[in-house]
């Protein structure tokens, strides 16, 4: 079976609209779509943002459903100046300042009709959304891209045995100043009203900045990541069986 993990709904809306049979079960509090895509067996989970989440949704996956490989699917925000919006990352590796830690990840596929990058994926427990921190963390990790799961997921898997390959398309660039998601969004990546109201009456400026990143990056980040995932799930499917 493929396992997929992705922080939010949206960034995976069309793979899930796609999925036949679809079960639902929770274990541990964490919440799992079983399903079918194009006839392969495939588990979902959506587990929110951030590194506890992650790590926690994918301990529970591997010791329920065993899965020959997991996808790590989500957005990420562009370190590298050199990438452009919705460019799809398959990173080699992950990185962990905080814990000093390098894991190398599954990415030895052929070529599958679509163009991707290579190259490494910083993990940290927040947004990062000036772009002054986006070049020293570029500068210091050597990542192309930055993500707020990879590293945990492949933690967590590495002591289950299991494979990983991270696949993220870039939703903002290095250049491109943004509004602190953290006072928008919660935990479940859904706007909180109350914290929304107050920061953008506090900020009004980043009004337009956050419309922009909602329906313009998201949108052409979510659609690219999407058209990938069509193309992947059945070449991992062929390459295990």
């Amino acid at each position: 079976m493929i396992a997929l993990i992705s922080a939010t709904k949206d960034e995976i809306s069309s793979l899930l609209n796609t999925l036949t049979n679809k079960q639902f079960s929770n274990t541990d509090s964490v919440k799992f779509i079983e399903g079918k895509f194009l006839d392969i067996d495939i588990v979902v989970s959506i587990p929110g943002v951030g590194i506890k989440r992650a790590k926690n949704c994918t301990n529970t996956l591997i010791k329920k459903y065993k899965p020959q490989i997991i996808i790590s699917a989500g957005f990420a925000g562009a370190l590298n100046p050199k990438l452009r919006l919705g460019d799809v990352v398959i990173p080699d590796w992950v990185l962990s300042l905080k814990n000093a830690d390098k894991i190398y990840l599954d990415n030895n596929l052929p070529y599958i009709g679509f163009k991707f990058l290579n190259g490494g994926v910083l993990t940290e427990n927040s947004f990062i959304n000036v772009k002054e921190k986006k070049l020293d963390l570029f500068v210091q990790s050597g990542a192309d891209v930055v993500d707020m799961e990879t590293w945990a997921i492949a933690d967590a898997a590495r002591k289950l045995d299991t494979r990983v390959i991270s696949v993220r398309s870039v939703s903002d660039l290095t250049n491109q100043h943004l509004p602190k998601m953290g006072q928008i969004f919660n935990k479940e990546a859904k706007i909180d009203t109350k914290k929304a109201f107050g920061y953008f009456k506090s900020n009004p400026g980043e009004i337009f900045n956050f419309l922009r990143f909602k329906y313009v990056n998201l949108r052409k980040a979510r659609n690219r990541l999407n058209s990938f995932l069509f193309l992947l799930i059945p070449v991992l499917h062929k390459l295990d069986n």
